[in-house]
């Protein structure tokens, strides 16, 4: 074989391995990303998200997204889906997390001391119609906004919530009831992704 050749013959051999190389790296980024894309499907800290068919009386979800937390380059900590309850902020929403073995805790109250009219957190634990435990508790915001709070645990998934209400119009432990035992599963396809560093 001539100078020709062999030069043609390395060439070769190095334009192969540099093509090899980087489909190789897409192949792996694409593995290493997918959960960036679609952070509920991660295997760790994923959960099948849920969704209310049934809300308090002047309440509705005005928007919603998902959200999650790094601690090191494609390693996902912290992952929620998040439904907002008002336009100005996302402060009133329902948020949702995988349960997590405390998390039954935080359906647990020993107070009993719930009141519509409460300034300071009152609280109470309930069961709904279809044998959910819940956790409600009361407090009002800014000395105008009506708080009610309710967690729970179903299906695999914490559920957080905070219903903005007015004094006018109070939420009814019969409508808390109902909106607990409301949740069915749905898709986040589509959903706009809050990404943060821990």
């Amino acid at each position: 074989m001539n100078k020709k050749g062999k030069l043609l013959v390395v060439l070769g051999g190095a334009v192969s391995v540099i093509v090899v190389s980087v489909l190789g790296y897409k192949v792996y980024m694409n593995h290493l990303t997918r959960y960036d894309r679609n952070p509920l499907s991660d295997p760790v800290v994923g959960f099948q998200m849920l969704e209310p068919t049934k809300l308090p009386s002047g309440i509705k979800i005005t928007d919603k997204r998902l959200s999650f937390k790094h601690s090191a380059p494609h390693k996902i900590r912290n992952v929620s889906a998040e439904l907002n309850l008002r336009t100005e902020d996302w402060v009133y929403s329902i948020q949702e997390s995988k349960a997590e073995t405390g998390d039954s805790d935080d359906t647990v109250t020993d107070l009993r001391n719930f009141d519509q009219s409460s300034v300071m957190p009152t609280c109470t634990q309930g069961k709904t119609p279809k044998e959910q435990a819940y956790r409600l508790c009361h407090w009002i915001d800014y000395g105008r906004i009506s708080v009610y709070e309710v967690k729970n645990v179903q299906q695999g998934v914490f559920i957080d919530t905070l219903f903005p209400a007015s004094f006018q119009k109070p939420i009814t432990i019969e409508d808390i009831e109902t909106y607990v035992d409301s949740f069915k599963p749905t898709s986040p396809a589509g959903l706009p992704i809050l990404v943060d560093a821990i």
